[in-house]
Parts: structure tokens; sequence; C-alpha cells
């Protein structure tokens, strides 16, 4: 997991216990809680309503204790990172480059994930994996070796399992399979909404705390067989495709605004973010019309005390839209209504 490759960072930086490290302050939970079991010291900087670093109030919070700053490549699309990559090096000071929402990209045809002296992937965004992350060590700070274990036989099995469920004829069998076992002479309620259009669930939602028992596995069999046969370039480019669709259908609604006016030039996009102005947790109703819209309203950082006003626009007024490659023109029909619905204004929507 990328949480897991957090940690290590820390670790492989020579990062000492009780030095400091900014964090931007529109971030998950799960970012924070390895540098916590690190005993590093945790402090915001402010980020802008279009998830920009906010540079003036980086480089203020930036002190003799500060070992590292942490940039997010929110969403897929590259941050500013030359420029901090310039102000780490200035003040030096590391910088640990989470790109958990990125595929793959480039800026200047230098890759995302070699400007940072570590840097994160996270392949469940965006891989039908179970588990999984690869860290890279652009500047070790120490002599440290990452000593990694197998993970149990029963994890093995589950991943194994998850992994023969999500072979498209596979997955596709076993749920034809099961729905012939439970079908009964009558439809029952659930069979009747088993007829509607498709439900959009080919997103990867798991907010799972970060365990410290858990940080030295290793990636399972099945996910680094898996990750070896995906073929990036196509899913990349059916993302982008999904993002393309979804902004042109988007970009005029009233009530929202896309963060991003197109998808990256080259990498594939992990979610379609989009603003809604005035109504707060929009993405609450898209869910009840079956599209699993997130925000990262409940995973805000409990250590996230002081006031971040922009923060806390985008905590509650930024929703994360699926884009994910097995989507079709359906599922894309299905966001867009229910995007729609939830722009019009509060309701209680019944799922269709």
């Amino acid at each position: 997991m990328a949480r897991n490759s957090i940690y290590h960072a820390v670790r492989l930086l020579g990062i000492r216990p009780g030095q400091t490290v900014l964090l931007p302050a529109y971030v998950c939970e799960t970012a924070v809680e390895p540098l916590i079991e690190a005993r590093v010291k945790v402090e915001f900087y402010a980020m802008t309503r279009n998830c920009e670093i906010d540079y003036d109030d980086l480089t203020a919070r930036i002190t003799a204790n500060t070992a590292a700053v942490l940039a997010v490549h929110y969403f897929g699309f590259p941050t500013t990172i030359e420029k901090l990559r310039a102000l780490c090096d200035e003040r030096g000071i590391a910088l640990i480059e989470d790109c958990a929402h990125v595929l793959f990209d480039r800026i200047h045809d230098r890759p995302l994930g070699t400007f940072g002296d570590a840097s994160m992937f996270s392949w469940r965004k965006f891989l039908p994996v179970f588990d999984g992350s690869t860290l890279r060590i652009n500047n070790r700070g120490n002599d440290m070796n990452l000593d990694l274990h197998n993970v149990p036989l029963s994890i093995q099995a589950r991943s194994t399992k998850h992994a023969i469920a999500n072979v498209p004829v596979v997955g596709r069998t076993l749920r034809t399979l099961k729905r012939i076992l439970v079908r009964r002479a009558a439809p029952t309620a659930s069979e009747t909404a088993s007829a509607r259009p498709p439900q959009v669930d080919a997103y990867e939602t798991n907010t799972d705390h970060f365990t410290l028992s858990n940080a030295d596995f290793a990636m399972t069999w099945a996910s680094r067989h898996s990750l070896g046969y995906s073929d990036f370039v196509a899913i990349a480019a059916a993302r982008r495709t999904n993002f393309a669709v979804l902004w042109s259908q988007l970009n005029n609604t009233s009530g929202v605004t896309p963060l991003h006016s197109k998808p990256p030039p080259e990498g594939g996009p992990w979610v379609f973010p989009l603003i809604f102005g005035e109504h707060h947790d929009a993405h609450k109703t898209i869910r009840k019309l079956g599209v699993p819209a997130v925000a990262w309203d409940g995973v805000r950082p409990s250590r996230l005390s002081q006031a971040f006003p922009d923060a806390d626009f985008l905590y509650h007024h930024l929703v994360f839209l699926p884009v994910h490659q097995s989507l079709d023109e359906v599922h894309l029909e299905r966001i867009v209504s229910a995007v729609e619905l939830a722009a019009s204004g509060p309701t209680d929507p019944k799922p269709r």
C-alpha cells in the first residue's frame, strides 16, 4: 500500500523522530498515519481551491526542524513539482513526491516520481489488484535496507481469489452463476433491481487505516502477476477518454465546475474531480443513485486543527467521480444524470 511506502520512505530518507514533515492541508488521513507511526511531527501547509500549493504559506512554515515536504499530484495531474523541488533544494530539506493518484505521466519528458527524494505509487487505484504499491528512493538518506516479508498464506489466497474474480470473462461467469443459483420462481425486489441500468461499481474506495504490523509485507504474488500483465498505455487512454466525456457533459452544468479543463496529456487520471459550489456533501446524493462518488470529508486528518478555509471548502465540495477503464457509455450517462440531480439541490433521491 502507498501508506506503507510513506512509512518506509521516512526511514530510508533518514528523517528522525521529532523532526517535522509538512503535508498539504487537503490530504487523506492514511497519508498522515504512517508519519505518526514513524514518530515524526506532522504539520500542514495551505492549498488553494484549485488544489495548488500556496507557496507563501508553505515557505513561512519551513523551520530549522523541518526535514521534508510531502506533495501530492492530485487525481493524476502534475503539481508544480519543479518549483517545489527548487524550494526544497534551497532550504536543504527532502521532498516526498506522493504519486498515489498517478498511473504515469511526465513533465518536460521527465517522469513523475523522479523529482522527489522519495516517491510512491498506489496500483489499487487503477488496477484490479488486491494490494501493492511501488516505493522509489531517488536520494537515500542512510544505509538502511528495506527487508520485506512474504504475506501469510491466508492473504495470498484472498489476493488470488480477487485476481481470478477480476478476470473479465471469469468475473462475468461467476456473477451469472450466482444469479442463476439465487433465482426464484417469482422475481423479488432485489432481482427487479438487478434489471435496472448497471451500477457504476468499478472504483477503488478502500480507506483502510495504516497498520504497522502489515508495513513490512511484500506485494502478494497474484497482485504482482496482474501488475506485470497490465496494459498501462491502454488503461490510461481509456481513462482519458472517459474523463473527456464527463467533462464535455458536465462543463456547462449549473452548480458544478470541473477542477480541470482536460485530462492529463499523457497519463491516466485517477478520478474526475468536480466542485459543487453550493452543496455540501453532494457525493452522498450521488451515491444513493448508484454512482460511487467520493469526497475526503470522511478521511480528513484528525490532527488538522488549524483553520485552512480553502482546504475546508475542498473537503466538503470537491467530489470524485469514477473514470475507470471498464466504464461504458451507459455508466457514463448514469454518472452525468446523477450529478445533474445532485446539482439541482438537496434531495433524497431513490435509486433508479
